[in-house]
């Protein structure tokens, strides 16, 4: 049950690319709101499934700050609740990479308790940008997730 609700999200999230239409030119002073699938190693061995929401402020074409927070679950007893800020630079030599760093904390909740830690760590994607919203895969390495992948569907204001 709880892996047919994570394939009905997913597939709702990568239906927004469905109705593509020429690519918005980047903006300075945008704000931006995302969702979308993720999964990562938030587990003991193998990997777990989750959320991720995102707000953020384009500072300019290149620069852009904000947080993220991500429900992850193993679907057997571990879960994860992941805050975090980032921030984000857009690499010129390839218009759409971006290079981000994120920092914040991370709590585990298994059998009854919860295990707070730092987390940290480096993400690399690519935004797609249409005239109001925005499509973005991303890998991300760090502490104590060591890896993770992810689509981001935002709305740009």
């Amino acid at each position: 049950m709880k892996m047919r609700l994570f394939c009905a999200v997913f597939l709702v999230c990568l239906a927004g690319g469905v109705f593509a239409e020429e690519a918005a030119p980047a903006s300075k002073g945008a704000l931006f709101v995302g969702i979308g699938p993720e999964v990562a190693a938030h587990t003991r061995k193998g990997a777990a499934v989750g959320v991720g929401l995102a707000a953020g402020y384009e500072l300019n074409p290149q620069m852009a700050v904000g947080v993220k927070t991500a429900f992850f679950h193993n679907l057997d007893t571990i879960s994860t609740f992941e805050p975090l800020a980032f921030f984000r630079y857009y690499l010129p030599i390839m218009p759409g990479t971006f290079v981000q760093a994120e920092a914040g904390t991370v709590v585990y909740f298994e059998n009854g308790g919860s295990y707070p830690a730092v987390s940290g760590g480096l993400s690399v994607g690519w935004r797609f940008d249409f005239p109001n919203y925005h499509i973005e895969p991303a890998v991300r390495f760090g502490y104590p997730h060591m890896w993770g992948a992810g689509i981001m569907v935002g709305y740009k204001f």
